[in-house]
């Protein structure tokens, strides 16, 4: 079995947010160019939560699985915190354009700089098109808004450590699910 490190668990889990996003940004393309309305993009919006977050939350979960597995090999601990630093640090991108959004709304840098936020943080693209519109200048939008649409950023760290906690306990939401003991009266 192949050693997964934490510094190669922090960057596949980067990777796959990379790649998801990139999907996204070519179906929030779509979305935004032909579909105009605020409850098909409230139904995409809940449509990739649920394709991306499975994604982040199997891989972890794999990650705490296979991490477990080693330290009851090596009779050592596992820290069961592992995927949420590794979320954090695979987001840190990410936290980034939110810290430059917030920049951006206190008047620091260039106006124009929420579509790129946008852009980056494409996985939450139909929320943050109703969240932050293109029609608005950075100085028109809410305080309450802009703070949701970074507080939106703490999802994927989130997932990314139940994940790995789960599999650190093998728990298998979907053993769960589908294979329900039959009560024996």
């Amino acid at each position: 079995m192949k050693k997964t490190g934490f510094l190669s668990y922090t960057t596949k889990l980067f990777l796959r947010m990379f790649l998801l996003s990139i999907g996204c940004v070519i179906t929030s393309a779509f979305i935004a160019r032909f579909i105009n309305f605020t409850m098909i993009r409230s139904v995409a919006a809940y449509a990739f939560l649920l394709l991306i977050l499975p994604l982040i939350f199997s891989f972890s979960w794999d990650m705490g699985q296979a991490d477990n597995e080693k330290a009851i090999k090596n009779n050592s601990r596992t820290n069961i915190f592992k995927g949420l630093m590794a979320g954090l640090i695979a987001s840190v991108p990410f936290f980034i354009s939110g810290i430059l959004l917030i920049l951006s709304k206190l008047e620091l840098f260039s106006y124009g700089y929420f579509r790129i936020y946008k852009l980056i943080n494409s996985f939450y693209f139909p929320i943050n098109h109703t969240l932050l519109p293109n029609e608005l200048l950075i100085s028109e939008i809410s305080w309450g808004s802009l703070l949701i649409s970074v507080s939106l950023l703490l999802i994927v760290p989130v997932i990314s450590m139940f994940g790995y906690m789960l599999g650190d306990k093998h728990y298998s939401i979907t053993s769960v699910l589908i294979y329900k003991k039959k009560k024996t009266e």
